[in-house]
């Protein structure tokens, strides 16, 4: 045996072939491997968050997961299961029924069994349940999270962006989403998407708010920087599909490529890196700095952290909001009171970009 045939048989290498569903018109890929196996387990256990438990990704990923499928197949594959223990859950539509037994039937044909899924273990009970925050990434947020641990609560926080965690309050699957999403038509944060999505069901809890910033490496000003994006002469980090910084980005493209006489059509395509989807503010911070993008909307004390050059772009209301049929609950009074504390509100005052009035901080608005 030679010194390449050692090192080989060392390696020990083996082939492994992927299958993937495709749309033939275009190449792109419907389900893959990952995808696909967490359809069949959002089947099984009737939960989008126990399947990514059981499949061990984030639950932000299986949320990107779902949204890339669904704008693939320009559809809806999973939906809000109504009634049932607990009050509800995930299920499949048809069509992400269809979608699972078309990939069932070509594994089977490729590999000659089905999907090997992984073992799923019944949940330790506890005393008491974590408070499940879904919505948007917010460094409040993080500290809030931090003193309701202090206090013997304990959180999970899910980045996902502000309609995705109204979304996942839709399934039941989370307890408390954080939004800032504004409707452009009534000039009115976060009530009328509260209103739409969960009419009759959640009520929000007021927050306070933030200053968002267009961050650059060369200091461009807001205009200027929206024109030479409409020219394709920057690139933009952009956040993920349905959270509220990249509705107001697409607000401000929309709105300069109006006043240049840009049909609205194709902003999107002249816009340099306008499809990516970064997870958090940080994320595209980061991005920035390092050369891979140019420009971004974040909020004011992460520009300033990484040391970015930033204009102001506006003030913008960051509430929460509660599925009505936990209210009273006592993980949800702890999160009520500690966003009213003390604790919190010597944190906004010395947060940077964020400002808040005492007499509405944590008071309940019933829809």
């Amino acid at each position: 045996m030679n010194g390449a045939d050692e090192v080989l048989s060392a390696l020990k290498l083996r082939s492994r072939i992927k299958l993937e569903i495709v749309r033939e018109d275009t190449g792109e890929v419907v389900l893959d491997d990952v995808s696909a196996k967490l359809l069949i387990l959002i089947r099984r256990l009737g939960s989008l968050l126990k399947a990514s438990k059981a499949l061990g990704i984030p639950y932000s990923r299986a949320w990107e997961c779902i949204a890339r499928v669904e704008r693939a197949v320009n559809g809806r594959i999973i939906e809000a299961r109504r009634g049932g223990k607990g009050g509800g859950g995930t299920t499949l539509t048809p069509l992400g029924e269809k979608l699972i037994e078309e990939y069932i039937r070509e594994h089977v044909k490729v590999f000659s069994y089905a999907p090997q899924l992984p073992e799923v273990k019944g949940e330790t009970p506890t005393p008491q349940q974590p408070l499940t925050y879904v919505g948007s990434h917010d460094i409040a947020v993080s500290r809030l999270a931090g003193i309701i641990r202090e206090r013997g609560t304990q959180v999970e926080a899910h980045w996902l962006g502000s309609l995705k965690g109204l979304a996942a309050l839709l399934l039941g699957e989370g307890d408390v989403a954080g939004i800032h999403l504004l409707d452009y038509e009534s000039g009115e944060y976060n009530v009328t998407y509260v209103r739409r999505m969960l009419p009759g069901e959640a009520s929000v809890v007021l927050g306070y708010e933030r200053l968002q910033v267009l961050a650059s490496r060369e200091g461009l000003g807001l205009e200027e920087a929206l024109d030479a994006l409409l020219k394709g002469k920057l690139r933009l980090a952009n956040r993920v599909y349905g959270s509220g910084t990249r509705t107001l980005m697409k607000y401000l493209l929309m709105k300069r490529a109006k006043e240049l006489g840009i049909s609205p059509a194709d902003v999107e395509s002249r816009v340099k890196g306008y499809d990516t989807e970064f997870r958090t503010h940080d994320d595209v911070a980061m991005a920035i700095s390092d050369g891979r993008a140019d420009v971004g909307l974040l909020i004011e004390g992460i520009a300033k952290a990484y040391g970015l050059h930033y204009v102001p772009v506006t003030w913008e209301r960051f509430d929460f909001v509660v599925r009505n049929s936990i209210l009273g609950s006592s993980k949800i009074n702890v999160f009520i009171n500690t966003l009213r504390s003390r604790e919190l509100k010597e944190i906004l005052n010395n947060l940077s970009g964020y400002r808040y009035d005492p007499r509405n901080l944590g008071r309940l608005l019933s829809l």
